[in-house]
């Protein structure tokens, strides 16, 4: 149980069935040390106190059902350093996060497991996988457009799993605290047009692409190979939707427009608010594909709820009519 709480069973089994999903298991084995972390959606994680707030992965029980993760992808998965997990420098330990998706209502944005087909009072678990916890960004403007351009410069930068290997575009989780949200509410009323902006902006000069795909692609030396770097720059201008565009934002130079590749593609981004709601932050973390399981409770859950003292779940409900 790893410290987990009976009452966590429920969530275990979930965590458990998403461990099987490909998209989530491709990467497990790379030398690349992708590391595993879930989040939770629906009433239950607010009836069992699974926090979303300042500090959730660092909270007792989201601690405990990352434990289980780390254990279940031994015990369970059998994914063994050495074995199977061949990171070349190790594994930082899996976290647990949960989206708050109350904070979601007040700002008319879809939780999770509703852009999913989920309902918004369904519980699920949802498994991925990151490179690195990554750095935050705690914007200084109240400008939803300027805001957004922040967010794509940082997707631009951290728009691989690797600085030169592996393919174009990348699944993320962009973690974001509500105030942020609340900005970006004003130019972006729904997260499908906050991610339609941040396609059209986290542009990478087609240069910086195929400097770092030239010289970084693990298994293969180009320097000095049958290719210029030259060859190789026309390469990835036509292979990756390579385009006059206009400069991004936060590149001083005199120049209107530079050749640009897309480093974000439509539906391969999660988009939570999360976090200590009195601070600005964002955070984007690339990683692996996602595996998004519904948390099934016994029917008689709310009578063994009560007994130790929970809300009943249906109190945590939230309605449709917020959005």
């Amino acid at each position: 149980m790893a410290g987990c709480k009976p009452e966590y069973m429920p969530i275990l089994i979930a965590i458990t069935k998403a461990l099987g999903g490909g998209d989530f298991r491709r990467t497990l084995g790379s030398t690349h040390a992708w590391i595993p972390y879930a989040w939770l959606n629906g009433p239950v994680a607010r009836q069992l106190g699974i926090s979303c707030d300042q500090g959730e992965i660092n909270s007792q029980a989201n601690m405990s059902l990352s434990r289980f993760l780390s254990l279940a992808l031994m015990n369970l998965a059998g994914y063994y350093v050495g074995q199977n997990r061949m990171g070349t420098f190790g594994y930082l330990q899996p976290w647990c996060l949960v989206e708050d998706e109350e904070a979601c209502r007040r700002i008319g944005w879809q939780s999770w497991q509703e852009q999913r087909g989920y309902n918004i009072n369904d519980n699920t678990v949802t498994l991925t996988s990151a490179l690195l916890w990554g750095n935050n960004m705690a914007p200084s403007t109240i400008d939803p457009v300027r805001v957004m351009q922040l967010m794509a410069w940082d997707i631009s930068e951290r728009c691989q799993f690797a600085l030169g290997s592996g393919k174009q575009f990348t699944n993320r989780v962009v973690m974001m605290t509500e105030p942020v949200a609340n900005i970006l509410k004003d130019g972006y009323p729904s997260i499908d047009q906050l991610e339609n902006a941040l396609i059209d902006n986290s542009r990478r000069p087609a240069y910086e692409r195929a400097f770092a795909n030239y010289y970084a692609n693990a298994g293969g030396r180009k320097d000095g190979g049958e290719h210029s770097f030259r060859q190789y720059l026309s390469h990835i201008i036509r292979s990756e939707n390579g385009a006059e565009t206009s400069t991004p934002a936060w590149y001083d130079t005199n120049s209107e427009t530079m050749t640009t590749v897309p480093t974000m593609q439509k539906g391969t981004t999660a988009f939570l608010i999360t976090g200590d709601s009195s601070r600005n932050k964002v955070q984007t973390m690339p990683g692996g594909g996602f595996s998004t399981v519904r948390i099934e409770l016994p029917a008689n859950w709310d009578s063994l709820m009560a007994a130790k003292g929970y809300h009943v779940l249906k109190d945590l409900y939230l309605s449709h009519a917020d959005l």
